[in-house]
């Protein structure tokens, strides 16, 4: 009889079975990284650190809202073109020469910005809008003096106006 020779066996790093085994720990490390790394980049914004003064500040903001209902304050807000018109209605006060319109993102903190609206010839109130503006925004409108205040929510571009004060 004659004996048969095996073959030389591989070494290990040469064969399919190690390398499975190894593959599967290190994709959940390589996942567990990735999660890491998403959890830092996308920290939630909206934690505030100062909740006192934050809720302090509220207090004010609403004794603002209630002054613009007593001196009667609604505004239309409309965009065409790149361009914010406001038009301010008020049963009692002087219109201020400029508003400023705050413009607050839904979730991303980075995308807020502050406009300052002008009055033109005809009494509406103009400011041109930045590029990329589409979104859910918390649309805050005020004159400069601060004595009264208006918010409200509005969906870019989708929705073309927004009503504030009075039944808006």
């Amino acid at each position: 009889m004659t004996s048969r020779q095996q073959p030389p066996s591989k070494p290990w790093y040469r064969q399919f079975w190690p390398w499975f085994v190894f593959a599967l720990p290190l994709s959940s490390v390589i996942a567990g990284l990735v999660t890491v790394y998403i959890a830092f980049e996308g920290a939630d914004s909206l934690v505030s650190d100062s909740y006192y003064k934050d809720g302090l500040a509220i207090n004010r903001d609403i004794g603002r809202e209630r002054q613009a209902q007593k001196l009667g304050v609604r505004t239309e807000l409309s965009h065409s073109q790149g361009m914010l018109r406001i038009r301010l209605q008020q049963d009692a006060g002087s219109s201020p020469p400029a508003l400023t319109v705050r413009f607050r993102h839904a979730t991303r903190a980075e995308r807020d910005f502050l406009l300052t609206a002008s009055r033109d010839a005809a009494g509406d109130y103009r400011a041109e809008l930045p590029e990329l503006i589409g979104g859910k925004w918390d649309v805050l409108v005020e004159p400069r003096d601060q004595t009264w205040r208006l918010s409200g929510r509005w969906i870019l571009p989708r929705e073309a106006g927004l009503q504030l004060g009075g039944d808006g």
